[in-house]
């Protein structure tokens, strides 16, 4: 989009920038992606081909109790999913959001549903018969059992299901050798536009998540207690110059995850026989019985602290870093609570 407009046979500017600031002026028609395309009578033509892939490894272990009156069942799994992230959800749950539409293997990475540790065990134990030689008190306190299930798993790849962290960028910020605010972006073809995004950094609209934030450092290293990330490490793209193509942040990051999940639920029961064919079951269960919320990004709205905003974008000899103070890596709010349940059912 750089080039010439094969429809209007003249170099078109996506978002002109018009001087001076707050003046007044008519700005020519913006840039057509319809335009550019060979089949004009389409709009996309789009090629469907096996050309993702994936592996898993992992090591499973398993062990269960099934005798005596305490039954158990748990198992752990340590593993790594890893392909190319293509925004395919073809097999369930999505992969993970595509970077780079022009180079496949640029998106290779952990997916989206990539958990690295997953444990699980439940359990039913037969509580001690403490009453011996009295039918009248054995009934109500004799032959209840416990069942129980727990299970926790590590959060999944932030990156991959929030590409850029919601960053968003803009060219109106004061400094010292621009103090009217505006910052004009000269493309590579010579002329000069006021907006941010893939067409005038890259002379293209087929970059699915726009621009990428650049790493300055791990985001995931030296972290505070329930930080999952830093969000001193990202700085805007730099832009392009009138010779050169603006530049595009990391493709794959280091793993940086969600919050894990952590949860447990308890259940108290008791058959009461009536006949041979009869009996009353009373149960006493607890979901999340320890009330243990768990941490969770976005729960807070638009001023969300996995929220990235950057107040200006890079010049040549500068990198404008993340401004937002709301945007700590450390999730502000948690989900979850004990919900308890009573409950009687009568078989007959």
């Amino acid at each position: 989009m750089f080039g010439v407009d094969p429809v209007l046979g003249q170099v078109v500017n996506p978002s002109p920038y018009c001087m001076p600031i707050g003046s007044t002026c008519t700005l020519p028609a913006g840039i057509v992606p319809q335009d550019y395309r060979p089949l004009q009578n389409y709009q996309e033509v789009k090629l469907y081909q096996h050309g993702g892939y994936a592996n898993y490894n992992s090591l499973q272990v398993s062990a269960q109790k099934q005798s005596g009156n305490l039954f158990i069942f748990s198992n752990f799994t340590f593993g790594k999913v890893l392909g190319t992230r293509d925004d395919s959800s073809a097999n369930g749950n999505g992969n993970g959001n595509d970077l780079d539409p022009f180079n496949l293997a640029n998106n290779y990475g952990p997916l989206a549903y990539d958990h690295t540790k997953v444990f699980n065990v439940s359990f039913t134990y037969k509580l001690p018969n403490p009453i011996h030689g009295n039918a009248l008190l054995a009934a109500p306190v004799n032959g209840w059992q416990l069942s129980g299930y727990t299970t926790y798993q590590d959060g999944a790849n932030l990156q991959a299901t929030n590409p850029v962290l919601n960053a968003t960028y803009n060219n109106n910020f004061v400094s010292s050798t621009n103090p009217t605010g505006q910052q004009p972006i000269t493309m590579p073809n010579g002329l000069s536009a006021e907006g941010i995004g893939t067409e005038q950094w890259f002379g293209t609209n087929e970059y699915p998540n726009a621009l990428i934030p650049i790493l300055t450092c791990n985001p995931s290293k030296g972290l505070a207690k329930g930080q999952k990330f830093n969000p001193n490490c990202f700085a805007s793209p730099l832009p392009p110059t009138a010779s050169s193509y603006g530049q595009q942040g990391q493709y794959i990051w280091p793993y940086m995850r969600y919050p894990h999940y952590w949860g447990s639920d308890l259940a108290v029961f008791k058959a009461f026989k009536v006949t041979e064919a009869q009996r009353v079951e009373v149960r006493i269960s607890a979901t999340n019985w320890l009330n243990h919320p768990n941490a969770q990004f976005n729960l807070s709205g638009s001023n969300s602290d996995d929220k990235l905003i950057f107040n200006g974008y890079s010049t040549g000899s500068e990198m404008i870093a993340n401004s937002n103070a709301s945007t700590t890596g450390t999730p502000i709010a948690k989900a979850g609570y004990r919900w308890m349940q009573f409950a009687a059912k009568y078989y007959f």
